[in-house]
């Protein structure tokens, strides 16, 4: 018996090896205010990176929980994860520690979250996003996606940017300049002055080093609309702050 066990063991380790999916640990809910319909949890390591999803779907709202990054090879487990989502439900974007990764799959994540609240052209729901931690390279658009955005007011929880750089034999050569990085960016609903006038202090670091962005410069650049002293730190003050939600 021992031996069956310790072979499909194995087994199960090198088929989640493989595919790159490991179901992670669901916090343990104890009380709601909002009564929860369905709860889910993904994680994965895609490349060199991996990420952890947790869906928290209440009667009125989804709750959604992100740390880490997406990789390369493939981003079929997210993909998952996204049919869990219901449509035409707020969704509030919780990002803990988010590392950055493929440019491709964070857009495609961030874009197939927003058309959840989408009916053709018309606005069905909305997406609040809230900064809690480090949010570096690509993660940036996860929070910047939102339609409303909400930062801890704390210096460690920032948005990390760089300029784009090949690495050859250690040394970091630039590949997009801070004005064209600037116009990718541009995009997003941010004081745009701000980004003309800051974009050589923003996108100027090579991407062996970040600016980071916290406090009242995300205010003044329009990057959050809010600062909040509810943001803590920890996934358990933000769904008991913000959700009513009690876990263990």
């Amino acid at each position: 018996m021992f031996i069956i066990t310790l072979r499909h063991t194995l087994i199960v380790l090198l088929v989640a090896l493989f595919f790159g999916e490991v179901m992670a640990e669901k916090h343990q809910i104890s009380d709601s205010s909002d009564p929860v319909l369905r709860h889910f949890v993904e994680s994965a390591t895609e490349g060199n990176h991996s990420y952890e999803l947790e869906l928290i779907e209440l009667k009125e709202k989804q709750i959604i929980l992100f740390k880490g990054g997406f990789g390369y090879p493939s981003f079929k487990p997210a993909k998952k994860f996204l049919t869990y989502i219901k449509e035409g439900k707020d969704i509030h974007f919780y990002i803990g520690r988010g590392l950055g990764g493929s440019v491709r799959e964070h857009k495609k994540f961030i874009l197939s979250v927003m058309e959840k609240c989408k009916d053709g052209k018309t606005k069905t729901c909305q997406v609040t996003t809230y900064l809690d931690g480090q949010c570096s390279s690509m993660c940036t658009t996860l929070f910047l996606y939102g339609d409303k955005r909400i930062a801890r007011d704390d210096l460690s929880a920032n948005l990390g940017f760089h300029r784009t750089t090949m690495v050859i034999r250690g040394r970091h050569f630039p590949i997009q300049s801070p004005s064209r990085m600037a116009r990718y960016f541009s995009r997003f609903d941010i004081n745009q002055d701000y980004l003309k006038e800051n974009k050589d202090i923003i996108f100027g670091v090579p991407n062996n080093g970040f600016h980071r962005m916290s406090g009242i410069e995300l205010i003044e650049s329009g990057f959050t609309q809010e600062l909040s002293p509810l943001l803590e730190g920890s996934v358990y003050s933000f769904l008991r702050s913000f959700h009513g939600i009690q876990i263990d």
